[in-house]
């Protein structure tokens, strides 16, 4: 019997039957170890007996027949080494959700019958695989109390579920139970009441929410295998977790069997590339390719145009001409290319061909739907494009320039897959964040998979870090790449799993988009108006030394517009705060605790529970579109507690100081106060 907190009798009773079950569950697992680490021994034992005995055999008939022995033990040798590695896994953490059904039986009887759901199955204890859709479906489609009437194992079941309790388990012991009383913790040698603390978890990286999965959430995991997925979502909405829950349901055999190696993810940045390694194992989805779409690009263009992985490509100085992006990237250049390639006006250099494209305005103009382009700044990105190419300097739009023509030149750029060498197509692609991808790279993209229904595309257009990136829109990129209803599934997203919803208010009024329809309780968003720069950093000095101590083990992240910003933010807190500060950026990250300073566009796709803004004035956020979407990603990366220090002119996007949205303090006011008085 467990201690317990003022708990009633109910609750105790139902801790108690899930503490029972979790101990059945680790007995039967350590018994299956220890028969299995038997068989193991006995096959090493056999093994090397038998190679013993081919060493001192003559006979060339007796050999071949001692030599099949030898095979036969090698392999179940193989197997027991890999049951064994997947047990030590389940050890670790066996499931994460109990449910019981009570089943409606032919014969007008019921029986109940219980299932845990885990990251692998283990029949023996009744634990099923979360990717078993039939049987997953009972947990995350149905609520405690409700019938369900579903195909399982060939045949049709109704029912009701009776129980449905997740379950955490830490270090192999059971450590948390959420159930219908509530959720219970067991801290101090006691189960309590769980109330949830801020900064507890800390961004850990992607959190493991396999038990959190909504049944929304499910359905996209699990739509159809051969469908191609397109999520469309507000910050926080879980967007990325179902495309790498989608990628790893894909991968298990019974519903495509996916191979790893036959599939990419491409990221953001270099963070978020760490964090997806580290996560995917977790949910069952071992080594697919990870990489950045740059660091794919540039590799694809050493290996096929200059047959050398270690060549340095010579790129621009300084920053790039007006219209070089807009141009190089448009959906008008995509087109251009198809009509070039079309009319067979490839020649055997791409640089060449570039150019061509390029002082064919006509072209280009015609199929510019924007109507951003215009003959003088096609003339001088050509211009620019020819001087480099004369000086063997390419910019990053031409290397998917590049690539596209060799694409269609040769039907793909993907790498041999494989042993065999003969499959250069992708299984499958996630792309996340795909609302920072043009139409050009996209194609690039799309057209490594043999088909759409290849695809998971997930992005929010108020997260796109350049406008000048020229994303089609979800609508002209279903058009365009023919995703059609039968084989694509478009969804949209709209409640944050992040956020909590005063933080969200914000953030739509920020993006000029209600797009958020519930979440989680909270505070508003602290506004503090200081007086000037001096008064700004000393407020937030004192703010963060309360969040310090108050929060020791947990991130404070500190969120400017641009690098220049950050750094300059970096030196006047280091002073006071020394080494418990650091900048955060796509070649430097550590997740210790403390305060980390970093952009918007670095931190896109991760979660802090506590952030501040920092000085989000007209001058360090300008009034046009990269501005408003920075901001937007930088109040979305605060779960819980969002402050913002301003001084100077604030910046268009915010709401006035006196909003319901915030909670707002004007130290200018109070000074003027203090001085009348």
């Amino acid at each position: 019997m467990k201690n317990f907190k003022m708990l009633s009798a109910e609750i105790q009773t139902l801790i108690n039957e899930e503490v029972a079950a979790f101990d059945e569950v680790m007995t039967s697992l350590l018994n299956q170890r220890g028969k299995l680490y038997a068989r193991l021994q006995v096959a090493n034992h056999n093994t090397a007996e038998l190679q013993n005995e081919i060493a001192t055999i003559l006979k060339e008939e007796d050999k071949i027949q001692y030599s099949s022995d030898e095979s036969v033990n090698k392999s179940l040798n193989k197997k027991f080494q890999k049951d064994l590695v997947i047990l030590n896994k389940i050890l670790k953490n066996p499931y994460f959700a109990r449910i019981i059904v009570e089943e409606n039986l032919p014969n007008g009887k019921t029986k109940q019958i219980e299932y845990k759901m885990g990251q692998f199955g283990n029949p023996d204890c009744s634990i099923v695989d979360w990717k078993h859709g039939p049987i997953a479906k009972l947990y995350y489609e149905y609520q405690e109390g409700e019938e369900y009437c579903e195909e399982i194992q060939g045949r049709e079941r109704e029912g009701t579920v009776i129980l449905r309790n997740k379950i955490e388990i830490k270090d192999g012991k059971l450590a948390k139970i959420s159930c219908h009383y509530g959720t219970f913790v067991f801290e101090n040698n006691e189960w309590q009441e769980y109330r949830r603390k801020i900064g507890e978890n800390g961004p850990n990286g992607l959190p493991n929410i396999l038990s959190l999965i909504t049944p929304e959430q499910f359905k996209l995991i699990t739509e159809d295998a051969d469908s191609a997925v397109l999520i469309d979502g507000i910050a926080g909405s879980g967007k990325t977790t179902i495309a790498l829950h989608r990628l790893a349901w894909l991968m298990e055999k019974g519903n495509k069997g996916i191979e790893a190696n036959k599939s990419i993810v491409f990221v953001h940045n270099k963070i978020i590339k760490t964090y997806i390694k580290d996560y995917l194992p977790s949910i069952g989805a071992e080594n697919p390719n990870i990489t950045t779409f740059m660091e794919w690009k540039e590799k694809r263009l050493k290996a096929i145009v200059f047959g050398d992985k270690d060549y340095i490509i010579q790129r621009p100085s300084g920053a790039l001409p007006p219209g070089v992006r807009r141009v190089k990237s448009s959906m008008a250049m995509l087109r251009a290319i198809d009509v070039y390639v079309a009319n067979n006006k490839l020649t055997t250099n791409f640089k060449d061909d570039i150019l061509n494209i390029l002082q064919d305005q006509e072209t280009l103009l015609g199929y510019d739907d924007t109507k951003l382009l215009n003959r003088e700044t096609i003339q001088n990105v050509l211009e620019y494009t020819k001087k480099n190419f004369e000086n063997d300097i390419l910019d990053y739009f031409d290397d998917s320039i590049a690539l596209r023509l060799i694409q269609l030149k040769t039907g793909s750029i993907v790498p041999q897959l494989g042993a065999e060498g003969r499959d250069n197509y992708y299984h499958h692609i996630v792309v996340d964040e795909v609302q920072d991808y043009s139409a050009l790279n996209l194609a690039i993209i799309i057209s490594s998979v043999k088909k759409t229904s290849d695809l998971t595309l997930v992005g929010d257009i108020k997260q796109q870090s350049n406008v000048e990136n020229v994303f089609p829109g979800w609508d002209k990129l279903m058009e365009y790449w023919k995703f059609a209803p039968t084989d694509s599934r478009y969804a949209k997203l709209s409640v944050s799993h992040r956020s909590t919803f005063p933080i969200m208010r914000l953030a739509d009024y920020v993006s000029g988009n209600q797009r958020t329809t519930s979440g989680r309780n909270g505070k508003k968003p602290l506004w503090v108006k200081c007086i000037d720069e001096n008064d700004g950093i000393g407020q937030l000095l004192k703010w963060l030394n309360r969040g310090l101590e108050k929060y020791p083990t947990s991130i404070i992240a500190i969120i400017c517009n641009k690098p220049q910003d950050a750094y300059y933010a970096e030196s006047l807190l280091s002073p006071t705060f020394g080494s418990a500060v650091r900048l955060f950026s796509d070649n430097f990250f550590s997740f210790e605790e403390g305060i980390i300073v970093s952009t918007a566009n670095n931190v896109k796709g991760l979660e802090f529970p506590i952030v501040s803004l920092w000085n989000p004035s007209l001058k360090h956020y300008p009034e046009n579109k990269n501005s408003q979407h920075a901001l937007y990603i930088a109040i979305t990366r605060a779960q819980d507690i969002l402050s913002i220090f301003s001084w100077g002119n604030p910046c268009v996007f915010m709401p006035s100081l006196n909003s319901k949205l915030i909670y707002g303090i004007d130290r200018r006011e109070l000074l003027r106060e203090n001085k009348d008085k």
